[in-house]
């Protein structure tokens, strides 16, 4: 079993998905699509590497996927980090207008 040739299968399958939920498509339907054109391309191999197939085929799809999982959590960690700077720095303006306020209420009452 050619693992490269599979894992550039995954790769154009979930392409595929991707550009099919981008535009609005039904993904479950690809999906399905996707496994009977998947069946019929190994249906005239054995049993035995029939299963080959899918067991690398299942491998290489659970590669992909964690991939993609921890490409999200490392946008998920970028995005609270942005949040967090972004709220420190809205603090600060906060501040820095309450003692400009509190300056100017002084001056002005002080004469």
């Amino acid at each position: 079993m050619d693992r490269l040739a599979v894992r550039a299968l995954v790769q154009k399958h979930v392409d595929e998905l991707h550009s099919c939920a981008r535009a609005g498509g039904n993904t479950r339907q690809k999906a399905l699509d996707q496994r009977d054109s998947v069946a019929e391309m190994v249906a005239d191999l054995s049993v035995v590497d029939q299963g080959a197939f899918y067991r690398v085929y299942a491998e290489e799809m659970d590669a992909n996927t964690d991939q993609v999982e921890s490409f999200a959590r490392q946008n998920q960690q970028q995005i609270a980090l942005d949040e967090d700077r972004s709220e420190m720095f809205w603090k600060a303006v906060g501040v820095v207008l309450i003692a400009a306020l509190a300056l100017f209420l002084i001056v002005k009452f002080a004469k």
